[in-house]
């Protein structure tokens, strides 16, 4: 699918083209300053675009610019505070925005916005349970390993029985 299209003959633009148009060369450093989610926010630029028409470089120059005010502060507005979330939240967002239709086009950054913070609540929480089971499993630091013989007769007895036949606990 072709985003940018010529304002006066309406043909494809190429990379050439956009540099020598200036309304299209400041999206160039901001692009840049993406990095590797410059693929994915020309695709998420692309759902800004109305049906059948060119997106305007002032408008994705202002996309643009939203997306890399994200992607340094690491931050968004929500209510009275800063909500705080990774690069790796914006890159996930992102992608949903790419790969969901939007009927009409968008007209405002509230979708993205809100699933970077589900992206950011769900990344926090696989990260809590991931502690917690490392917790569960882990020995406390410095403790010796477990003596069988200080455990209760019922308990080795139970212990030995599912060690493999000819072998004892020490």
């Amino acid at each position: 699918m072709i985003l940018f299209h010529c304002p006066h003959c309406g043909g494809p633009l190429t990379l050439e083209m956009l540099e020598a148009d200036e309304r299209y060369r400041a999206a160039l450093p901001l692009l840049a300053g993406l990095g590797d989610l410059a693929s994915l926010a020309l695709r998420y630029a692309e759902k800004w675009a109305p049906p059948r028409k060119a997106l305007q470089a002032r408008k994705l120059v202002a996309i643009l610019e939203e997306l890399d005010r994200l992607a340094r502060e690491k931050s968004l507005k929500k209510g009275r505070g800063l909500v705080p979330f990774e690069r790796i939240d914006l890159k996930r967002a992102l992608e949903v925005c790419a790969e969901r239709a939007f009927e009409p086009p968008l007209s405002g950054h509230a979708f993205l916005y809100s699933v970077i913070v589900n992206k950011r609540e769900s990344r926090l929480s696989y990260e809590e349970k991931k502690r917690e089971r490392e917790l569960q499993t882990a020995r406390p630091e410095g403790s010796a390993p477990l003596d069988p013989s200080t455990l209760p007769r019922h308990l080795r007895e139970s212990a030995e029985r599912r060690l493999p036949p000819g072998e004892k606990s020490e």
